[in-house]
């Protein structure tokens, strides 16, 4: 049995195998395309879960749809379904909890009424509510205004 290691574990074929692909399918199509270095350092720090029949996927892809003569990193990214740095959210699960709460508490008036309605909505005990408002040093900020109605 012969044994071939997946892509992400042969960095150094995978510039290559870009290369070639990207020549081939360019050639195929009547095209002469490039692309950016940003694009090729994109494809090179890819996994590869499907290995080489992905890599022929997307550059099939990328030169058949391609009308600027340039493959661009932001076309690889899309292509790639990998988010660009300014795209990236906040997944700290505690960051997410404390945002969640404020975010409930700020709904009610900071009393006892309103935090019992807060910790219902939240899904958790008072007892935790109250832990976790001690745990993340949260202070409910929000500021109520009376209106009055003149007649």
């Amino acid at each position: 049995m012969l044994y071939i290691p997946p892509l992400r574990h042969r960095q150094e074929d995978i510039e290559p195998f870009i290369t070639y692909l990207l020549a081939k399918y360019s050639y195929m199509e009547g095209k002469q395309l490039k692309l950016e270095p940003e694009a090729m350092e994109a494809l090179k720090h890819y996994e590869w879960p499907g290995n080489i029949r992905e890599m022929e996927n997307v550059m099939s892809y990328m030169v058949v749809l391609n009308q600027s003569g340039t493959v661009t990193h932001k076309e690889i990214l899309e292509k790639l379904n990998v988010s660009t740095e300014t795209e990236t959210e906040e997944f700290n699960l505690q960051q997410l909890e404390k945002s969640t709460i404020i975010k409930v508490m700020n709904r009610y008036v900071n009393t006892t009424q309103g935090k019992k309605a807060a910790a219902k909505v939240l899904g958790i005990s008072m007892a935790t509510l109250y832990r976790k408002i001690e745990t993340y040093h949260i202070e409910i900020e929000k500021t109520y205004k009376i209106s009055q109605n003149e007649n």
